[in-house]
């Protein structure tokens, strides 16, 4: 693998960690945060 390889592969992974994070994220405020925000559906 070329370092442009192994360096695209980090920033791809960096990426779905912070998403998977958001998601984590905002289904804790539906399940926690109710008080606080009300989810729009």
């Amino acid at each position: 693998m070329s370092t442009m390889e192994i360096n695209f592969g980090v920033c791809l992974t960096k990426k779905t960690v912070e998403e998977e994070q958001k998601l984590l994220y905002f289904a804790w405020l539906m399940q926690n945060g109710r008080s606080y925000v009300k989810p729009k559906i």
